[in-house]
């Protein structure tokens, strides 16, 4: 209502937008990642997942059943922030940091908008 009238206005509805590649990708091998299927946060992704919060980084998309990443305790929405100090910010980062062996894991990763850190041996 405008000055007591009924007042028309149209708005077109877009999609949010792909800022980033998605670049899913399955994380093999033995890290504590293993089962895991990440992305490339952006926009549309976080739309998809229903996380009105994040816009960026690596999300954990899906999780295998019985694998180490069910172990550890990680969840679908995720969002892996740094690996024993190296920051992740793509899932070629992520692919390449679970690729070397480890003896400690020092995970930060984000839930719920909270920052949380695990470490694994």
């Amino acid at each position: 209502m405008r000055g007591g009238e009924p007042f028309m206005v149209e708005i077109s509805l877009e999609r949010a937008p792909e800022t980033v590649a998605r670049d899913t990708r399955e994380i093999k091998g033995n890290s504590p990642f293993t089962g895991v299927r990440v992305m490339n946060l952006s926009p549309a992704v976080a739309e998809e997942l229903r996380m009105y919060n994040e816009f960026s980084g690596v999300v954990i998309a899906d999780i295998q059943a019985r694998s180490n990443a069910a172990y550890v305790g990680f969840k679908p929405g995720d969002i892996v922030v740094e690996i024993n100090g190296a920051e992740v910010t793509s899932t070629k980062d992520l692919s390449k940091l679970t690729a070397k062996r480890q003896r400690t894991w020092n995970i930060t990763f984000k839930r719920d908008g909270q920052l949380r850190q695990v470490s694994l041996r």
